[in-house]
């Protein structure tokens, strides 16, 4: 019984010399159907973007209004007291094991401004418009926090605690709500 590579070599030895040549033709015409396809498939997109009509059943129109579209040349906010007013949903990170993210979720919930803004805690870090992050530093009672904002990864406030003195969730609730009341009425 013959290997693959054997087969293979007795396949391209017998075979003519002018198949090769004329395969050529046949990749370079799919090519170009190809390109043809998709060049006027991309034409037809952008054709529909544009529309201010588009025909949901033959012989009848409806009108289209460009705030539909999504305009993906829009510039994110990046003014981080726009960012806090805007903010709805927040994400709360733990960075350290010697922190527990449930204690500070109970803590913020309990604010009357909290519950005033309308925010509310997510468990879903995609859903968020702010993720709040917090680590402790090494062999030190230091624990930092910081607010970001997660559709651009800008950073929104930070601070620094110490866990001497109270416990750590009560002052990081206290500190956000804090700086949150400098740009929310």
């Amino acid at each position: 019984m013959r290997s693959f590579s054997s087969a293979f070599n007795l396949f391209t030895s017998t075979r003519k010399p002018s198949y090769r040549a004329s395969r050529y033709p046949i990749g370079v015409a799919l090519f170009m159907f190809a390109l043809l396809i998709s060049t006027a498939s991309i034409a037809r997109g952008q054709a529909l973007t544009n529309a201010q009509a588009t025909s949901v059943e033959p012989g009848r129109a409806i009108a289209v209004s460009p705030d539909q579209f999504s305009d993906s040349n829009a510039r994110p906010v990046t003014d981080p007291a726009t960012i806090l007013r805007n903010a709805k949903l927040i994400y709360i990170r733990k960075k350290s094991v010697y922190f527990k993210a449930p204690e500070l979720e109970n803590e913020l919930r309990k604010r009357t401004e909290f519950q005033r803004w309308g925010l509310a805690i997510t468990r879903n870090e995609a859903d968020a418009d702010l993720i709040i992050e917090v680590g402790r530093k090494v062999f030190t009672t230091r624990f930092v926090y910081t607010v970001i904002d997660p559709r651009t990864n800008i950073v929104v406030t930070t601070g620094k605690l110490s866990s001497v003195g109270g416990t750590l969730s009560t002052k990081i609730a206290k500190r956000f709500i804090e700086q949150m009341q400098q740009v929310r009425p």
